[in-house]
């Protein structure tokens, strides 16, 4: 037998066996280059906003520092008051000797409507985590009824931080919680050996947390290999070092900041969702971990004197797609007072199927 293939124009083929043709078709993508900003509900690809937790405060647990909601182990060790570690007070919540499928469950007094809080602020110690095989998760139930979904501490905080306190805070639209809760319940779904913690300083809180997308066309599919971020602020960005011989320069730049801004508390949270599942995530809190946690790059930094412009990049080296009839998208969410910088913006660079 004599075979020949022919390859042919948007994916057709031509065999041709034994003298004769035998034709077969292929569906084919094509593409459309695209640069997508991450922007906010409003549509705005400002950054630079302020997304600390603010207005009035119903406190859930603070190691029994302060009456607030009531704690007991549905199983497990739990400490709802250890002096061990405190990240204000004397006291916190002692989750060091906890094993896999633990509860803990904080009960508060009176029904509360979570819809008038915006998110859920505190403070961890971890002793002990390990990112794959251990999760933290907290959810809301009412009379014992679950409200919404769990969410996963560890997606919202540097988990390769150990012994030490590290702020958190957790937006209530992604606990999809619609109406009054009275429980808050933390359970420890984890295999291999168990997490240790403490957790401290526990509260709903009225603002707080700013939300950025992709704005995603419906039913459109997204792929980028490439994302930037651009950030600019009234910043000497040039530094002089005095040398035993000559002076130089350098660029002006602290690993645990960006530019000129404070060192952020809670930190930025970035989220790669797939059908509306977190997938990947990480937490930033200034340009070391920017560049470090995401096998990032500091493409350029430029500056008058006056102001500075600096910019980082992430490469990839595969195309990440997104689905928006998925529930696909990647999410980022500003934790801190971000409007010292005179801009800031992230933009995706990628393709788009054509349909």
């Amino acid at each position: 037998m004599f075979q020949f293939l022919l390859a042919g124009r948007k994916g057709g083929t031509a065999d041709v066996v034994d003298g004769r043709l035998q034709v077969g078709v292929s569906a084919s993508v094509e593409y459309e280059p695209k640069n997508k900003f991450m922007v906010s509900p409003a549509g705005s690809p400002r950054m630079n906003v302020n997304g600390a937790a603010t207005g009035g405060t119903d406190g859930i647990h603070d190691g029994t520092d302060s009456a607030l909601w009531t704690g007991s182990a549905l199983s497990g060790a739990w400490d709802f008051a250890s002096t061990d570690q405190a990240a204000s007070g004397t006291k916190s919540i002692d989750a060091t000797a906890v094993s896999n499928g633990d509860q803990a469950q904080l009960t508060r007094s009176t029904p509360i409507d979570a819809g008038g809080y915006t998110v859920i602020t505190g403070s961890v110690y971890l002793v002990a985590y390990n990112d794959t095989k251990n999760t933290i998760d907290i959810s809301g139930r009412l009379g014992g009824v679950g409200d919404g979904t769990s969410i996963n501490l560890g997606d919202h905080i540097n988990t390769s931080l150990l012994n030490a306190w590290q702020p958190f805070q957790l937006l209530i639209s992604l606990f999809g919680v619609v109406g009054n809760i009275d429980e808050m319940i933390i359970t420890i779904t984890s295999t291999g050996t168990p997490p240790g913690f403490y957790l401290d300083d526990i509260n709903l809180r009225e603002g707080g947390g700013e939300s950025f997308a992709l704005d995603l066309d419906q039913g459109a599919i997204f792929e980028y290999n490439r994302i930037d971020m651009i950030m600019v602020d009234a910043y000497t960005g040039i530094a002089t070092v005095a040398g035993a011989t000559e002076n130089a320069t350098m660029y002006n730049l602290s690993y645990d900041q960006f530019l000129g801004l404070p060192a952020l508390d809670k930190g930025m949270t970035f989220q790669r969702r797939v059908f509306d599942e977190i997938i990947t995530s990480g937490n930033v809190k200034g340009m070391g971990e920017a560049i470090t946690g995401g096998a990032g790059r500091l493409m350029s930094v430029v500056s008058d004197g006056t102001n500075t412009m600096m910019h980082i990049r992430l490469d990839f080296s595969d195309w990440v797609r997104l689905s928006e009839s998925d529930g696909d998208n990647l999410y980022a969410v500003v934790n801190d007072d971000m409007t010292g910088l005179i801009d800031f913006k992230t933009t995706l660079s990628g393709r788009e199927v054509k349909q």
